[in-house]
């Protein structure tokens, strides 16, 4: 809604003559340019905590996994290329001045967004991939040297082990009872 048809809308109203006496037109039309811009801005940052709440959720569904050697720029490209892409992102500019975009697609996340306020998600994902896959690499190099050692006596905790066999860096990936497992 522009400011001119909402002072269109105002003008109409009973009240708006005995307020526009007391206060004078063009302050009356200001008041009601002031109050507008005041709820369009209440309306981007209800937005903008709906990108936060669901932009995780987002980057779950469509980058599931990155090798370690991928980095902000390559995960971005793959996020952009996955095929339900247009289901959750869509390209805008500018969207918080986009009230088109505010009423058509509340429900996608503005790559512009993602590519200023929201980079720190991206990165954040990126960072739990990474680890998530340190932590499958570890494992696989941990169960292979294990499986390789036939001089380990039984009862050897975990930890010990490791050390022993040199792969305390691997270990210090992993959680305790996931090196149990093992």
């Amino acid at each position: 809604l522009s400011n001119t048809k909402a002072i269109e809308i105002v003008c109409k109203d009973s009240e708006w003559h005995s307020v526009a006496q007391i206060k004078g037109e063009e302050r009356s039309k200001k008041l009601v340019r002031i109050k507008m811009g005041q709820l369009y801005l209440e309306a981007v940052n209800k937005q903008r905590g709906i990108f936060f709440e669901v932009l995780p959720q987002f980057l779950e569904i469509v980058l599931p996994n990155a090798s370690l050697d991928d980095d902000y720029e390559s995960c971005k490209a793959a996020l952009q290329t996955h095929p339900d892409f247009d289901k959750y992102f869509v390209h805008v500019e500018n969207w918080e001045d986009n009230t088109e975009f505010m009423y058509a697609c509340a429900n996608k996340v503005p790559m512009s967004f993602l590519e200023n306020e929201g980079k720190k998600f991206l990165e954040e994902r990126i960072s739990q991939l990474h680890l998530k896959e340190k932590q499958r690499l570890a494992k696989d190099k941990i169960r292979e040297t294990l499986a390789n050692t036939e001089d380990l006596q039984p009862g050897v905790k975990a930890m010990v082990a490791m050390e022993s066999l040199g792969l305390s860096a691997e270990a210090q990936l992993l959680e305790l009872d996931v090196l149990q497992k093992i």
